[in-house]
């Protein structure tokens, strides 16, 4: 397979199995590299840098991780190299509540004009946020809750389609270990964190790892997915006038949020085909609900 034309499927995999990416992580990657010409592994095995990459991934952490993983293919000669297992460090953020702060737009019609293509992790991931905030967490304990509920949520569609393999099941014992929440239908892993010794605990999600994900990790993801604050303060903005117009009850009821997601995630090619590919998101339509919901509450 050394010399094949890799398809966005395979180089899912081997960033998942191999490079040890998220699957959000790996989605993200997987078409930029492709599109760059990284597209077989002779290419990526070919001394590839992490110099070399910077136009390509954006993520220092990333690159690191694909030239490891890389350099698997280059001593071994195969697809099957695997790269020295990586040290469990977990990232490291300054803990400051001003580095997560966004002010949400709320200035309707700007919101309502703004769509863009975008594949459905991120989109997802904004929701899972609004809806955790609205159901009275803390926006730092949103975002960290929001990223983990987005991977897991992947990571199941991944291997429902044979595209991410099966392995030991990490969660699971987590959920045992851990101060479980549940979002949107699905358990989250976690902990409450003593931040400072002047702040309450608040609930950090936990990584595969067990480790807790910061929410600087998850607004550093939504802001390179949607092209910056600007235009993520408007997507959070709509999707917060949407949240507000459910009780909540409805909040706590997984099947209506979901089901709302289901209604405004952008449109893509059902199974494989449609694996992170983007669609379009209207802001018009996540707006639009939230005014037929309280029309219909009236």
């Amino acid at each position: 397979m050394a010399h094949e034309r890799l398809t966005v499927v395979d180089m899912i995999r081997w960033l998942t199995s191999h490079a040890k990416l998220s699957v959000t992580e790996a989605m993200e990657c997987s078409k930029s590299l492709l599109n760059a010409g990284y597209d077989s592994f002779d290419r990526l095995g070919d001394k590839v840098t992490e110099e070399e990459l910077k136009p390509v991934v954006k993520k220092a952490k990333l690159r690191k991780a694909i030239v490891q993983a890389a350099k698997g293919l280059s001593d071994q000669g195969t697809s099957t190299g695997k790269p020295a297992s990586p040290s469990k460090k977990s990232s490291v953020f300054k803990d400051d509540p001003r580095a997560i702060e966004i002010k949400f737009a709320t200035d309707i019609e700007r919101i309502k004009a703004f769509e863009m293509n975008i594949n459905r992790a991120p989109v997802m991931n904004a929701w899972a946020a609004i809806v955790a905030l609205r159901s009275g967490y803390q926006w730092a304990e949103a975002l960290s809750l929001a990223k983990v509920y987005t991977e897991l949520n992947a990571r199941a569609k991944g291997q429902s389609l044979g595209i991410i393999q099966e392995k030991d099941n990490k969660t699971e014992p987590l959920l045992l270990q851990s101060n479980a929440v549940m979002l949107m239908g699905r358990l989250i892993p976690a902990k409450k964190v003593q931040m400072t010794l002047s702040t309450e605990p608040q609930y950090r999600a936990m990584s595969s790892d067990d480790y807790p994900v910061h929410p600087r990790a998850s607004l550093d993801y939504l802001e390179r997915s949607f092209g910056g604050r600007d235009q993520l303060a408007l997507v959070l903005g709509g999707m917060d006038v949407l949240a507000k117009s459910l009780s909540q009850d409805e909040l706590q009821l997984s099947t209506i949020p979901y089901q709302l997601y289901e209604k405004f995630r952008p449109f893509v090619e059902f199974g494989v085909k449609g694996w992170g590919a983007k669609g379009k998101l209207s802001m018009a339509t996540v707006v639009g609900l939230a005014q037929k919901g309280n029309e219909t509450k009236s």
